[in-house]
């Protein structure tokens, strides 16, 4: 080349840099080198020295004709006023100057844009802790551009642009952040399971407190739908705390005793339940008679007022008798009775009791069979409770109480 010629343009270095995507600035970082030597290859002002072309050779994986790399001997010789101008080069190293630094040529020829039918070809992965930043192509419009991101993909042209990950740069990072997020979540659960969960009843503790929305069913024999509001196996006296209790000293009256709430007396007595105010409702509870002679009974009491001696008594005999009365302190006034063939005869035989009450109507039950239906309103509410009527003279009754539900309608 004469001293007037220009140097040739390395065309096929710059086109395998452009489509992988990579900046000037980038080779050079992955080539242990300047952006100006990235430069001077390109622009065929200096070529390579036998290192470097080694180095680009492995990179770009293509031969050093096909990279258009040509011995420092195929370059031409500057001319003597430019030999100022000249890099001085030994072999081994790079060329060193003085001057400052030559402008850099723009980053995308003016005739290569996106989706030219080019595709990338595979290169080596920049070397750790190296950000490639995309090249920017000046022929296409600023906000089509992809911005420039350390986690944009370096192999991809710039109209498509990919995500980089992982933000990890080790599965070790993974692994630790992964158990750290499922340590969290445990830990939050199980809070949430304590916060949510209820206290814990007594060992033995048959009693369990229902709010007054409880929707537990009423049994179907009722033919009604409430909602469950007391609920009590009347096993103890932990889980009875509402139910009357005589003093412990006296042997009649009402008492916890073998799993159940025992009434003993050798008159008529009854025990009230506190609390219980209902006006209408399902009162079912499992009586058994223990002890019993001709003309006792076992009984349960519903709409008492205690400060009034008034109630309505429901009376079951072993011998198949049943009546319903309405007492006050001046006497009582029987409203139904009989004998049904649902009560199940005999001491130590249990029968399931119960009384419907809404308004006037008052229905009863024996072992869920409706045996009477009687329409009387001269008491409209009050407590529950069971007992015992004994009119033998002098022999005791004793009747035991388990499984008492009340549904209010």
């Amino acid at each position: 080349m004469n001293e007037n010629s220009k140097p040739s343009i390395n065309s096929s270095l710059r086109q395998e840099r452009l489509l992988r995507g990579w900046s000037q600035q980038a080779l050079a970082d992955q080539l242990g080198t300047t952006i100006v030597t990235v430069s001077r290859w390109e622009r065929g002002i200096q070529s390579p020295g036998p290192m470097m072309r080694l180095k680009l050779s492995r990179l770009f994986e293509k031969n050093e004709s096909e990279l258009g790399l040509f011995p420092e001997e195929s370059v031409a010789s500057p001319s003597p006023q430019n030999s100022q101008d000249t890099a001085i080069s030994t072999p081994g190293t790079e060329p060193t100057t003085d001057e400052a630094p030559e402008e850099v040529t723009p980053e995308e020829p003016a005739g290569l844009t996106a989706g030219a039918g080019v595709t990338p070809a595979r290169g080596t992965p920049p070397q750790a802790g190296v950000n490639p930043a995309p090249a920017v192509n000046p022929d296409i419009d600023a906000e089509k551009q992809a911005p420039a991101h350390k986690f944009l993909a370096h192999q991809s042209h710039p109209r498509y642009l990919r995500p980089w990950f992982p933000a990890f740069r080790s599965s070790t990072q993974w692994v630790i952040a992964l158990t750290g997020v499922l340590l969290l979540a445990l830990v939050a659960s199980l809070l949430l399971g304590l916060y949510h969960s209820p206290k814990a009843l007594s060992r033995g503790s048959a009693v369990r407190p229902r709010p007054s929305n409880t929707t537990e069913p009423v049994p179907a024999a009722y033919g009604v739908h409430g909602h469950l509001v007391l609920d009590d196996a009347l096993s103890n006296a932990q889980t009875g705390k509402l139910w009357y209790q005589s003093d412990a000293n006296q042997a009649t009256g009402c008492h916890f005793l073998n799993a159940s709430y025992d009434m003993r007396d050798v008159q008529s007595n009854y025990c009230l339940v506190n609390n219980t105010d209902y006006a209408n409702f399902v009162y079912q509870i499992e009586m058994t008679t223990i002890q019993e002679q001709p003309g006792q009974t076992g009984r349960i009491i519903f709409r008492a007022d205690d400060s009034q001696h008034t109630y309505y008594d429901f009376q079951v005999g072993a011998n198949g008798s049943y009546f319903l009365s309405r007492n006050a302190s001046t006497g009582g006034t029987v409203l139904t009775e009989g004998h049904s063939s649902a009560i199940i005869q005999g001491d130590l035989q249990p029968n399931l009791l119960a009384v419907k009450a809404s308004g006037k109507d008052l229905f009863l039950y024996i072992n869920l069979r409706l045996i009477a239906h009687i329409q009387d309103l001269s008491y409209t509410s009050g407590n529950i409770g069971v007992g015992v009527d004994n009119d033998s003279g002098g022999s005791e009754t004793e009747v035991a109480f388990r499984n008492a539900k009340v549904w209010t309608l």
